[in-house]
């Protein structure tokens, strides 16, 4: 398991997992990572973990 700190200058080539909302898809995707570029700006971090053989993207986010 690699633990991964997604920042500005790293988040659009990120895979993020959406559990946003009951809605699942890329519209859902986008409001999340608008979400996190907001936090990034007022000091909010975000980490997340890959597992090796669990598919692409990151989890816990």
């Amino acid at each position: 398991m690699n633990i991964i700190t997604v920042n500005p200058d790293n988040i659009e080539r990120e895979h993020i997992c959406c559990a946003i909302s009951d809605k699942k898809g890329e519209t859902c995707v986008s409001s999340k990572k608008a979400w996190l570029k907001e936090r990034f700006q007022d000091g909010g971090q975000a980490r997340g973990y890959k597992l090796k053989g669990a598919g692409r993207g990151l989890s816990g986010i």
